[in-house]
């Protein structure tokens, strides 16, 4: 009888530290998703930035080859 206890009791334990690691697992999933979210977004933000400042330096080139061009009358 008491190895039966005995075994109970280390089903139980492993049982709890398998939920507690579960539980764990889960939570460092949610936070790596977040992450992985606000990262995504950063990206997106200056990918976007990136885009505007390349349009404005395309269009300060345009008026810099502009001014240099002859005028033709």
């Amino acid at each position: 009888m008491k190895n039966e206890e005995r075994i109970i009791e280390l089903l139980m334990e492993y049982i709890s530290r398998t939920d507690k690691m579960e539980k764990e697992f889960k939570e460092e999933m949610v936070q790596l998703r977040r992450d992985f979210n606000q990262t995504n977004s950063r990206q997106e933000a200056l990918m976007q930035e990136i885009f505007k400042l390349s349009k404005r330096v395309g269009k300060l080139e345009d008026e810099s080859q502009r001014k240099h061009l002859p005028k033709l009358v």
